[in-house]
């Protein structure tokens, strides 16, 4: 780390992201209270799902906030060849993806507290498909059958 980095003061924090730190310390607490071991209300069930319209609420939530929109859509993915090189992302990059992941937290101890934070890989990565222009449609017949292929969504419904 350069001696200027060191002199950065750390980015100032979204409402969004104090409000993430806040519903786990009260859920910390409420299972101490209840004399439960303090990750009891942060451990999702197992069988838990989201259904397509969950993640579309999801990319539309995304959508709606600006600096979460950019650090999906402005990501530089590497290649299979670049990761095995050993590829480093740049500082930009990193923030971005520290970004996404505190918003996955965020949203799903929101609105989904029981489901498994992998599945919100499934719409983040139509997110990326769509930056990307594999896919033409947030919302159309192939985000919605990448999405089926996941394990953590539920099937019938569209």
């Amino acid at each position: 780390m350069s001696e200027d980095e060191e002199d950065d003061p750390p980015r100032t924090l979204y409402p969004w992201e104090h409000e993430l730190d806040r519903m786990v310390e009260e859920r910390k607490a409420r299972a101490l209270r209840e004399g439960k071991d303090e990750d009891y209300y942060l451990t999702p069930d197992p069988d838990k799902k989201l259904t397509v319209e969950d993640c579309f609420r999801y990319i539309r939530t995304a959508q709606s906030m600006p600096e979460v929109w950019d650090a999906f859509t402005n990501m530089y993915l590497p290649t299979d060849e670049e990761e095995a090189a050993g590829y480093e992302p740049s500082e930009e990059d990193d923030n971005r993806h520290v970004l996404s992941n505190w918003f996955d937290n965020w949203y799903r101890f929101k609105f989904h507290p029981d489901v498994n934070g992998s599945a919100l890989f499934a719409p983040g990565a139509v997110i990326e498909m769509f930056s990307e222009g594999k896919i033409d449609d947030l919302f159309g017949d192939e985000a919605i059958a990448y999405l089926l292929e996941s394990e953590y969504i539920q099937r019938g419904e569209k």
